[in-house]
């Protein structure tokens, strides 16, 4: 059972991120990177441009952990937007 979060809860840990896309594991598992680049990456710029507006309609309003957290999230999206697009250069 999960205990619910409490100011406590807050504390740093120090375990380190556990990255779990599927599609990054298709492309290690030897998918076709090119026709896995094209759906991945607009499947990316869609989170992306959902992410982007949610931030743009919040204004001030938005709790500052939780505006963090969601531009963390834009940064990664934008990164995979850049990785999934670059690799029909590399391919």
């Amino acid at each position: 059972m999960r205990r619910p979060w409490t100011p406590g809860s807050a504390i740093p840990h120090t375990d380190f991120t556990q990255l779990r896309d599927p599609g990054l594991l298709k492309l290690f598992l030897g998918a076709d990177p090119v026709r896995l680049a094209a759906v991945q990456a607009s499947l990316h710029e869609e989170r992306l441009a959902s992410y982007e507006a949610l931030l743009d309609a919040s204004g001030d309003a938005m709790p500052r952990g939780v505006r963090l957290a969601l531009e963390a999230g834009i940064g990664h999206e934008r990164e995979w937007v850049r990785f999934w697009g670059a690799i029909d250069l590399v391919w």
